[in-house]
């Protein structure tokens, strides 16, 4: 994936982001209860249990959830009522080993009446754009000072912008760009067999030849074989343009077709 990192500024912009121009939406979305809860997810458990901390500490309502407990989340969020989450964008793999896509968590916690927050550190722009066009309410960086962010969350818990319109507009106009030049990438990755693919991410995850036959019981052969047939398919010249091109598509939430008008409610 290509494009600056969302790193506490717009893309292109050099200036951090003021919410009071945001104007994204042609109202603002009822406010929370003053004590609603707030849901910090995070891969990164000391990260969210410290994050936790600190707002229980400003007499927020704050619990921490690490990413694999989320069908916890998600059961808390049905039975609770509407509140605030603050989630993470890479929110890691399960404990079968599937990724754990943050647009599906979004979309399950929008349905129950939660307001969505990111709260993401370095970030691909076009990432966090995938996010705002698919329903998360802003973006907030991670470097931000303590003190901003109790701010910005008593805004979002208000229903005030976090996020300019500005850099809003800037950050979903990156992703479609992005995904209008990658989604050839995507075609290709779909011919893949299911063991092409498993054999992609083995690649992807720094595994060697050797290494993958041995775990499939097969030949070395026939992994160099699977190897070649799936540079054929996705008219690569290299296992290292191959791997980049499966980390390009994984990276993003899966949002192909992300709405054109934007409800940050």
């Amino acid at each position: 994936m290509t494009g600056a990192a969302a790193d506490g500024r717009g893309p292109d912009t050099g200036r951090a982001p003021d919410a009071s121009r945001d104007t994204a939406c042609n109202h603002r979305p009822e406010a929370l209860p003053d004590d609603a809860r707030i849901l910090v997810v995070d891969r990164h458990e000391l990260v969210g249990w410290a994050l936790a901390r600190s707002l229980q500490a400003a007499d927020e309502p704050a619990t921490f959830y690490p990413a694999r407990q989320i069908p916890a989340v998600l059961d808390l969020a049905r039975r609770t009522g509407p509140g605030l989450m603050l989630l993470e964008l890479h929110l890691g793999r399960d404990s079968a080993g599937t990724v754990i896509d943050a647009m599906d968590v979004v979309s399950s916690m929008r349905d129950h009446g939660w307001r969505v927050v990111l709260l993401t550190g370095a970030a691909p722009a076009e990432a966090v754009g995938a996010a705002l066009a698919g329903g998360v309410f802003g973006w907030i960086p991670k470097t931000t000072p303590f003190g901003e962010l109790l701010a910005l969350i008593d805004a979002a818990r208000r229903g005030a912008p976090v996020t300019s319109a500005e850099h809003r507009a800037a950050f979903i106009d990156r992703y479609r760009t992005w995904a209008a030049v990658h989604q050839q990438h995507r075609v290709r990755l779909a011919t893949l067999t299911t063991r092409e693919r498993t054999i992609l991410r083995g690649l992807a995850d720094g595994r060697r030849a050797v290494a993958l036959a041995d775990d499939h019981v097969v030949s070395v052969s026939t992994v160099r074989n699977q190897i070649r047939a799936i540079l054929g398919k996705l008219e690569v010249h290299s296992q290292v343009e191959a791997v980049a091109l499966f980390r390009g598509a994984e990276l993003l939430p899966s949002l192909p077709n992300p709405p054109r008008a934007l409800d940050q409610g």
